[in-house]
């Protein structure tokens, strides 16, 4: 029971770092674009 909640802890951990990962690269993309607009 702990070992399986432990792991799906891990997973979702994993999955919120990806997440926040992607967000970053997009908001630098959307940054970058900006300042060539400008």
């Amino acid at each position: 029971m702990y070992c399986s909640s432990a792991s799906i802890y891990r997973e979702s951990d994993r999955f919120e770092l990806y997440n926040i990962f992607e967000t970053t690269k997009l908001e630098e993309a959307q940054a970058k674009r900006t300042r060539l607009l400008k």
